[in-house]
């Protein structure tokens, strides 16, 4: 990880503090303790017995008071946080909420923040400052074709992510700020050039199973990648397009479009305009 990209979340660990629940497992222990404090307690397997009962009911709120031990412990952590506890976080780094902003973006500018303590000559500071400017502001790319020259090129969280002239005239007039944009710096703002693709692909499946039903779930997982990669410069790959689609009971999967991995350059995205799910049952 470099010092201007902010950490993938998707890929750290369960934190230790959160524990896993487990109802039966506190009702075992909590038996076994009865019967060390208890030696004559030998009817425990018995459903109707009180001594039991009462333990079940017990386990059940403590079990409720350990989930809300979860809670309070996932209210502190950037990765958990959500409303007003992540507005709280938040507030250590200085940020604050734009209107109606989403947990999710508003998390990816948190985790931004620190390169803002610097004026927009980090990568990730620029970064931030753009998706601060306006509300709408998805992500940002940015390009250095000659030295002391930066394009800054903005996707839209609306529609194939085309920025309008407002969103780029928002976020040209924060980076032009003088107490952010470096002086050394010549800065051009525009929309992200969108490129439209369609996915195609084929699925081989075994007799049955419901091709509906794999249809159905390729499709979703199909749509949930088309959604990751439309970003500014993410690339579009083949071989993630058939992991996506090769799902529980595919056999396996023929892509017909994109029929080479597509490769964005430094300002350009790639929008899915269409997913094409076509199944083919083994004989």
């Amino acid at each position: 990880m470099s010092r201007f990209t902010a950490p993938d979340l998707a890929t750290l660990a369960a934190p230790d503090v959160i524990e896993t629940l487990d109802y039966e497992a506190i009702i075992a222990a909590r038996l076994a303790k009865l019967v060390e404090l208890y030696p004559a307690f030998d009817v425990g397997a018995l459903e109707t017995d009180p001594l039991r009962i009462a333990q079940q009911a017990e386990g059940y709120f403590e079990l409720l008071l350990r989930a809300r031990v979860n809670d309070a412990a996932k209210t502190v952590l950037i990765t958990h946080a959500t409303g007003t506890d992540l507005d709280h976080l938040a507030a250590l780094f200085g940020t604050a909420r734009q209107t109606n902003e989403p947990d999710t973006a508003f998390r990816a500018r948190v985790l931004l923040a620190l390169e803002a303590f610097s004026t927009a000559g980090p990568a990730g500071a620029y970064e931030y400052h753009a998706r601060a400017a306006h509300p709408l502001v998805k992500g940002v790319g940015l390009g250095v074709p000659q030295p002391g020259h930066v394009v800054v090129a903005v996707l839209s969280n609306t529609g194939d992510g085309t920025a309008s002239n407002e969103v780029v005239g928002a976020v040209r007039a924060r980076l032009m700020q003088d107490d952010i944009r470096p002086l050394t710096d010549a800065v051009t703002v525009k929309p992200a050039t969108i490129t439209p693709y369609e996915i195609a692909v084929t699925l081989r499946v075994p007799s049955g199973p419901d091709p509906d039903v794999l249809r159905a779930a390729a499709m979703s997982a199909l749509s949930a990648l088309a959604a990751a990669r439309h970003e500014v410069g993410q690339a579009v790959n083949v071989s993630a397009i058939v992991a996506a689609a090769h799902v529980a009971n595919v056999q396996s999967v023929s892509v017909a479009s994109p029929i080479a991995d597509l490769t964005a350059a430094s300002d350009e995205a790639f929008w899915c305009a269409g997913i094409t799910v076509t199944v083919e049952v083994l004989p």
